[in-house]
């Protein structure tokens, strides 16, 4: 070999790159984010134009709870495809995150402005309003068992996955 000779062509380097991508979606479907995230970057070193591999990157970090990391790659998406609704849905969700909720709204509005009928985008930034406006409903309770008073706290609490999750969390302080 030539000195800087890789003896790959670029057809080589490509079908390199889609195998990291599919051992990167194996490892999703185990559970192993960390892992995934590692078989994605080095698809992406392979084939750097690879757009799928990029969405699933970013969807991996979010997923690890490394929101900030996952921006950049969603932009990157989102600049080659700017309809990309639910690109634009999962950056949103990583925004909700990272308590950005006036860049979620506009992403989830950008989002519907590209596909007006997408149900997913809307029932997600309505949820995100309200839960942005929501207050925990905090009230004083009685134990007649401990004969002891207790304050009452109910927290709404969603997750950014499809389908929405949301959770109700009740929390008790005895006094």
């Amino acid at each position: 070999l030539r000195s800087g000779d890789t003896g790959e062509d670029e057809g080589n380097r490509q079908e390199r790159g889609e195998v990291y991508r599919i051992l990167g979606g194996l490892s999703v479907l185990h559970g192993r984010e960390e892992k995934a995230i590692g078989y994605f970057e080095q698809s992406l070193e392979l084939n750097p134009d690879g757009e799928d591999a990029r969405i699933k990157l970013a969807n991996a970090l979010a997923r690890a709870g490394r929101f900030e990391e996952a921006l950049p790659h969603y932009d990157l998406v989102l600049v080659a495809v700017p309809e990309h609704t639910e690109t634009r849905i999962r950056r949103a969700s990583a925004l909700i995150n990272l308590q950005r909720i006036d860049e979620a709204l506009a992403e989830f509005d950008r989002a519907l402005a590209a596909d007006p009928g997408n149900a997913e985008a809307r029932l997600d930034r309505k949820s995100t309003r309200l839960n942005s406006s929501h207050k925990p409903n905090s009230y004083a309770v009685f134990c007649l068992k401990k004969k002891k008073p207790f304050v009452t706290s109910v927290y709404t609490v969603f997750h950014p996955y499809v389908p929405p999750l949301r959770l109700h969390v009740t929390a008790h302080t005895y006094l």
